[in-house]
C-alpha cells in the first residue's frame, strides 16, 4: 500500500511541477490590469486587455495595449517563478524551478511580433510603441535583465518614466477607436482559432529547422 502511494506521488510529480512553475495566465494578467487601471486614470490613457488582431494570413493575442498621450504600450506578461535566463537574442529562455529546467520561447521576440501587429493598424511613428514584458509570480532573473523587460514591483514606475507627449488627445481617442473596430471579438472560437494558428506557425518552423 505505502509502494502504491510512493508510485502516485512520483507519477504524479510531472504534473505538480508543471503546476507550480508558473502562476495562472489569468491571474497575472488580471494583476497587471489591476495595477494600470489603479495608477493610470484620466484621459490620458486608455487600456484595452486580451486584443486578438490579424496579422498577416494569421492572428497575434496581445495582453494589454495600453494607448497614451506619452505613447502606446503593448504588454506581454509572464507568471513565471524560480529563477529565469534569458538574454535578448536568444530563441528560447530557461526557467529553472526544485532543479528542473523548462525552456520556454523569448517573449521579447514574442512580443516584437505583437508590435508589430499594432504597428499595422496606423501609420504612426514607430518610435512611440514601446514593448513591455512584465514578470509576475516572483521570479529571479540569474542574467541580466533585457532592455524593456522588468519585474511586476517595476510596472507602475517604468511606465510613468514616459513623460513627452507624442499623441496629441485627437490622436490618442483615433488609436483607441481603430484597436477597438479591427480587434476580434472574445470568443471561444477565436482563441480556438488563434491557438492553432499558433500550433500551425510552430510546426512550420520545426520542419523548417529539421532540414537542416
Amino acid at each position: 500500500m505505502i509502494e502504491f502511494a510512493i508510485g502516485i506521488v512520483i507519477g504524479a510529480a510531472p504534473f505538480l511541477l508543471q503546476r507550480l512553475r508558473r502562476v495562472p495566465k489569468n491571474k497575472a494578467e488580471a494583476a497587471v490590469s489591476r495595477a494600470i487601471q489603479r495608477h493610470f486614470t484620466g484621459d490620458s490613457y486608455h487600456l484595452l486587455n486580451n486584443v486578438t488582431l490579424r496579422h498577416g494570413n494569421s492572428t497575434t493575442q496581445i495582453d494589454h495595449v495600453l494607448i497614451s498621450q506619452y505613447g502606446i504600450f503593448v504588454i506581454e506578461t509572464k507568471g513565471y517563478k524560480g529563477w529565469i535566463f534569458g538574454k535578448e537574442s536568444d530563441r528560447k529562455w530557461t526557467q529553472v524551478l526544485y532543479k528542473a529546467k523548462f525552456r520556454f520561447p523569448n517573449p521579447i521576440k514574442q512580443n516584437a511580433g505583437h508590435i508589430a501587429a499594432v504597428c499595422s493598424l496606423f501609420k504612426l511613428d514607430r518610435k512611440i510603441f514601446h514593448s513591455i514584458v512584465v514578470f509576475c509570480g516572483q521570479p529571479q532573473f540569474k542574467t541580466e535583465l533585457p532592455l524593456n523587460v522588468i519585474y511586476y514591483r517595476q510596472l507602475v514606475d517604468y511606465i510613468r518614466g514616459f513623460k513627452k507627449e507624442v499623441l496629441t488627445y485627437n490622436q490618442l481617442v483615433y488609436a483607441v477607436g481603430r484597436v477597438e473596430t479591427q480587434r476580434l471579438d472574445r470568443s471561444r472560437e477565436v482563441d480556438e482559432q488563434h491557438l492553432n494558428n499558433v500550433a500551425e506557425r510552430l510546426e512550420r518552423r520545426k520542419r523548417y529547422l529539421n532540414r537542416f
